[in-house]
């Protein structure tokens, strides 16, 4: 005997014995069934696509069931799901319809409804509500009351959805069958991801199925790339620094031998450190005048990177992209406003063409540009309103003259070229000998702005200017760094000691910041005549060896009582993160690095 909640989709099964028997749907000529639903203690519901019918186990006989003689908004039958309660959801080409348990029919269409256009998959949601994916997703509350989601107000790339499935955690996966566009997911507490080639392990974006094991696995089917297993862990840094935001802003350059190339090259390398710093696609604002920028350099647009003034969704509908405008420059920084009181300085990154006064070309076909006054201006005005701090990074040529102009309280401005230099990229290298593209892979290595300016610039064939103190000129001052060496990409992770200076009768206590999910650490301290110890654990040193043993304890790396016979000086502090996996000591080009330091006297 069938059992109840049984889904019958094939029409024939194996026995037990290998051979084969067919169901109890076979013998009905020129009728593809599309579903059944089977519960012992309530009708048996079919689905075809000609008619749709349930089985009366009374009078044992199939009851046709129409618009006529029930309340089907229509004949073409194509989701049909149980309610959990006795009742019945049913997806049509006309509408969607509810058959309770003591059989009373609730019809929605878009007439009547938010219902999205076509349905192509049901889920309930597990407290009396349903699921409804289609040209977009749509919720259905227990008190029947309707949320719509579509490109327009969250991040789908398009209104396309025919699977969906639990996450376990009152969330749910959803595939994006238009374009091949991978898949999303939409948690209980409202947060939206995209998941496709371009930023995680999915091997191809045409999903063809969908199973759940936990909240953070899932199986994936593939039309080309197979099976894959895709583990999604809590956020990796999700309070290291607080809250952030990044204006990433990349006007169109004149054309020339790859400069086309060559700036989106740099700023994809930005946006790929920023994220390898944890930063996320919606605290980065990315303003490009090309919607379809390959941000991770797989020959691939990235389909949610730019966000303004045409994104690629806006493109693929028919817009036209365009200069970016000093409107827009504008509008990046109301939405900079908008993000509220920082624990990071603002990042403001421009990517573009310097004239011979310094001012940054917006658009080569009118000549509009922007010059420093204005971009002050800007600056001025989010600052007031917000007290953030801001650091603003320039990537142009002769971008030095634009310093005086962009002084400011509470200010770090950093160009990539003198007054009257012009940039000297190999066009051969694509932007890898850029000055911003180096100053970001140090920073994303752990260094702070002040230091990996420094590393930068020995490799840069230019003379970079930093301005530490937003006085508005380079100066002996600016080398010392006393703001820029406080500042690291998205928060410094340096080993904290309980004080900065210690003396006999104190006790050293250094703490360790937490630690991403994804990374494994490893932690040292040098003595002042240089000798360098290494930890596995609370107060576990050893000699640095020829290996360095993975750091196994909790937050606290050590404490050491000052007696008279500890050596006096400076403790440099080291902290050096890697890949979890991975042996730091064959991959130095995966490090992140953070040095703090802590003085006996």
């Amino acid at each position: 005997m069938l059992k109840s909640s049984y889904l019958y989709e094939h029409w024939f099964n194996q026995k037990e014995d290998g051979s084969s028997f067919g169901n109890a749907l076979t013998n009905m000529e020129q009728e593809f069934a599309l579903m059944l639903h089977l519960n012992e203690s309530a009708p048996i519901w079919q689905n075809y696509h000609a008619d749709y019918k349930h089985w009366d186990s009374a009078t044992r006989q199939y009851i046709v069931d129409t618009p006529a003689n029930s309340g089907l908004p229509n004949n073409s039958v194509g989701q049909l799901l149980s309610d959990g309660n006795g009742g019945l959801w049913v997806g049509t080409n006309g509408g969607l319809a509810h058959l309770t348990a003591n059989e009373q029919w609730f019809v929605y269409t878009q007439d009547n409804s938010d219902l999205l256009g076509s349905i192509n998959s049901l889920l309930n949601d597990g407290s009396g509500g349903l699921w409804i994916g289609g040209e977009g997703l749509a919720h259905l509350s227990a008190d029947r009351q309707w949320t719509v989601y579509t490109t327009d107000n969250s991040i789908l790339p398009y209104n396309s959805v025919t699977k969906l499935l639990s996450d376990g955690a009152g969330g749910i996966w959803m595939d994006i069958p238009y374009e091949d566009s991978g898949i999303a997911r939409l948690t209980a507490n409202g947060e939206w991801a995209v998941f496709d080639t371009t930023n995680s392990g999915l091997p191809d974006n045409h999903v063809t199925a969908l199973y759940s094991e936990n909240p953070d696995s899932l199986w994936i089917g593939t039309d080309s790339g197979g099976l894959v297993n895709l583990t999604f862990p809590k956020p990796r840094l999700a309070n290291l620094s607080g809250k952030r935001a990044v204006l990433l802003i990349h006007p169109e350059p004149i054309r020339g031998h790859n400069t086309h190339t060559i700036g989106e090259k740099i700023s994809g390398s930005i946006y790929n450190s920023l994220v390898n710093r944890y930063y996320r696609n919606d605290e980065i604002y990315f303003l490009a005048y090309k919607p379809d920028i390959d941000i991770n350099q797989d020959y691939h647009a990235d389909k949610n990177a730019v966000d303004a003034p045409v994104t690629f969704l806006q493109k693929s509908q028919g817009a036209t992209p365009r200069a970016i405008t000093k409107a827009d420059i504008r509008q990046a920084f109301s939405w900079a406003q908008n993000q509220g009181v920082l624990n990071q300085p603002l990042l403001v990154v421009i990517v573009g063409h310097g004239m011979n006064d310094g001012n940054i070309l917006l658009n080569p076909a009118t000549n509009e540009t922007l010059s420093g006054a204005e971009l002050g201006v800007m600056l001025n005005d989010y600052q007031q309103a917000t007290q953030n701090q801001a650091i603003v990074i320039l990537e142009s040529a002769y971008s030095g003259a634009l310093l005086p102009a962009l002084q400011g309280q509470n200010r770090v401005i950093v160009s990539s070229t003198t007054t009257d230099q012009a940039v000297q990229y190999d066009p051969n290298l694509l932007g890898r000998d850029a000055f911003s593209t180096q100053y970001f892979h140090a920073l994303r290595r752990g260094g702070n702005f002040h230091s990996a300016f420094y590393e930068a610039k020995r490799n840069y064939a230019q003379t970079p200017q930093l301005d530490d103190d937003g006085d508005g000129m380079f100066t002996s001052r600016d080398e010392q760094g006393r703001v820029t060496a406080q500042l690291c990409l998205n928060g410094c992770f340096t080993p904290e000691a309980s004080q900065g200076v210690y003396r006999n009768g104190d006790t050293i206590r250094v703490t360790l910041p937490p630690l991403p999910v994804d990374k494994d650490q490893y932690v040292g301290i040098a003595l002042p005549n240089g000798s360098v110890f290494v930890l596995s654990d609370f107060n576990a040193f050893s000699s640095l060896g020829a290996s360095l043993p993975l750091w196994q304890g909790g937050d606290v790396m050590f404490e050491v009582p000052v007696s008279a016979d500890l050596p006096r000086g400076s403790y440099p502090l080291f902290l050096l993160r890697v890949p979890h996996g991975v042996n730091p000591l064959e991959n130095p080009e995966l490090w992140e690095l953070n040095v703090g330091s802590l003085v006996v006297e």
